[in-house]
């Protein structure tokens, strides 16, 4: 897998709201459509660059993405984080990473405060400016 790839399964499966992003996810893979609210779990999905906004509705950036990010994976990842604890879960030695856990767990924090900071500093005030 690609680090471009892994960035964006990283940021569904270290996220805070996993379980809703992968369900939001699974629900526009099994349906046509879903349309485009300001809820948090679908302005983060966005930003995973898994989806995008187009004609009103969530829609896959990417046919690859679809093709890997798919309903078995989905599946495996649901069931994934509803049996492991959050500590397990959130640690998961990657044959690149070259940090420890609590370097990791530094990084995770930083990377929060990061989104958190964009989310809802800048991302949220630009599209109700916009709405």
């Amino acid at each position: 897998m690609t680090q471009h790839l892994r960035r964006i399964r990283d940021r569904l499966l270290l996220s805070n709201k996993r379980r809703e992003l992968l369900s939001l996810y699974q629900k526009k893979l099994q349906t046509k459509g879903v349309k485009v609210n300001q809820n948090p779990e679908q302005l983060e999905l966005r930003l995973t660059g898994l989806v995008v906004r187009q004609q009103g509705k969530l829609k896959i950036y990417n046919p690859i993405y679809e093709a890997i990010f798919n309903q078995n994976w989905i599946n495996s990842a649901l069931t994934e984080a509803r049996s492991a604890t959050s500590s397990d879960y959130l640690f998961k030695p990657d044959a690149n990473l070259s940090m420890n856990q609590q370097e990791y767990r530094n990084y995770k924090i930083l990377l929060n405060k990061v989104k958190n900071y964009w989310v809802k500093g800048v991302l949220e005030t630009s599209f109700m400016a916009k709405y």
